[in-house]
């Protein structure tokens, strides 16, 4: 009697856990999942390397500016030094000096 009861026991057990999918099922899963994996990765990488071509295209305009902006600190520079030299000599030779003496 104790046998016959433990069998229905197993029995009603099976029918509450469903049996577990044959491997080969898991398998097709496992490879489908790593087919979309990849097709997302191969995307990803797409998309990246559209971004770091765009950031490099973007660089290099950046540069072209920064180089004229050097070319015009650098007349700014020369600028400013011959204004120097010039406001140099006026003080040095003193003209205004000299214009109160001939009055």
């Amino acid at each position: 009697s104790s046998s016959s009861h433990h069998s229905t026991a197993s029995y009603q057990q099976s029918l509450y856990d469903p049996a577990p999918a044959p491997a080969y099922m898991n398998q097709q899963n496992e490879v489908h999942d790593l087919q979309t994996n990849l097709a997302n990765l191969s995307s990803t990488v797409t998309s990246l390397q559209r971004d770091m071509g765009a950031i490099a295209q973007s660089n290099r305009t950046a540069d072209a500016r920064l180089q004229r902006i050097d070319e015009a600190n650098n007349s700014i520079v020369e600028a400013l030094n011959r204004n120097s030299a010039d406001l140099r000599s006026f003080i040095y030779n003193r003209p205004w000096a000299s214009m109160r003496q001939q009055r």
